[in-house]
């Protein structure tokens, strides 16, 4: 499913895609010799976007994903990509210490996880005090219009649904600095929020 959404996302918006990926890392707060958490990192894509003004060499990347032909990817791209533990396991259970690392963020999939208040519960726990936290995913407008219409993905999304306002409501009230920004022209949604 992930990679016909890929592909056929490359055919219709070309670079449209990589711009708003971009803009999105750039909302999480990047520095030199931080740990980060990328749930369900899938290929690695967004590792590319990491602001060129961060040393990589100095970042502790842990991607976590439960495909193993996606890890098996994402190893394959960005193996050389120093300090990258890649780990299956699912984002309802992060195999993490509490207040480990200083970025977390998910990009793609929470619309159709099993237990998405479990998900950013995790995502939470295991963020450290004061981290920004970045949830994003494709509107339900999107998926309507887009694939379950494409002759390549109806079949995958047939009966899958979901509800933004529903997704907003299960972050925790202890949180700071919510927000929720509808971006590349209101088919991607972007949430933020401060541990």
């Amino acid at each position: 499913m992930i990679l016909l959404k890929q592909f056929f996302g490359r055919l219709k918006y070309g670079n449209t895609i990589n711009q708003m990926r971009n803009l999105n890392i750039s909302k999480l707060e990047w520095r030199d010799n931080c740990s980060v958490l990328y749930v369900s990192i899938g290929t690695g894509k967004d590792l590319q976007f990491i602001p060129a003004t961060v040393n990589k060499e100095t970042l502790d990347i842990s991607g976590a994903d439960i495909s193993m032909g996606m890890l098996k990817k994402c190893k394959k791209k960005y193996g050389k990509q120093p300090n990258l533990a890649l780990i299956n396991c699912c984002a309802e259970a992060l195999p993490f210490s509490d207040n480990e690392f200083d970025i977390v963020f998910h990009i793609g999939g929470i619309n159709f996880f099993n237990d998405k208040q479990l998900a950013i519960q995790e995502m939470i726990r295991v963020a450290k005090k004061g981290t920004k936290i970045l949830i994003a995913d494709e509107t339900s407008d999107f998926v309507e219009k887009q694939y379950k219409k494409s002759i390549f993905t109806k079949k995958q999304f047939a009966n899958q649904t979901f509800n933004l306002q529903e997704l907003e409501s299960m972050i925790p009230n202890t949180v700071s600095e919510k927000a929720t920004e509808l971006m590349w022209d209101d088919k991607f949604y972007c949430i933020t929020f401060r541990k």
